[in-house]
């Protein structure tokens, strides 16, 4: 947790990690906030989760770009995706979802992005469409029934 507190850290990196900065924290000029995340967590359920990082070969989830690396916190038959895309330039993917491994069908689901305040806008994602992460940044998607 240490990396989440000088200059604030990465916050879109740092959630592939299950990682937020300290609250209150001012560092190097910057004020650290991560209640906003800690809300979708905690809406979600993330402390009753099942954590499948990026780093295990088994993790259900991946993209068709090596440097944009995928979390996935699983509470029942409920996911939320920590995307974060590590290049040093935009990243355009598909997310390549293992359905199986999920014992879900893709017909029935769709991404969701949540509006979260000074992380993401708000958006909705077929399956198979191609999203759009900036350098150095993420999201945290719901996998949702349509």
């Amino acid at each position: 947790m240490g990396d989440m507190l000088h200059g604030g850290g990465n916050r879109w990196l740092g959630a592939l990690f299950g990682m937020t900065v300290r609250y209150p924290w001012l560092t190097e000029g910057v004020h650290c906030d991560p209640r906003p995340v800690w809300k979708v967590w905690d809406d979600f359920g993330v402390a009753q989760s099942v954590m499948t990082g990026f780093w295990d070969e088994n993790c259900p989830v991946k993209t068709t770009d090596k440097m944009v690396k995928v979390t996935v916190f699983q509470n029942k038959e409920n996911y939320l995706l920590a995307l974060g895309n590590w290049n040093d330039q935009e990243a355009a993917f598909t997310l390549q979802i293992d359905w199986n491994a999920l014992g879900i069908d893709p017909a029935r689901y769709q991404l969701y992005a949540p509006y979260v305040k000074d992380f993401q806008k708000e958006a909705t994602f077929e399956v198979n469409q191609q999203i759009t992460v900036k350098p150095k940044e993420g999201l945290l998607v719901y996998l949702r029934k349509k």
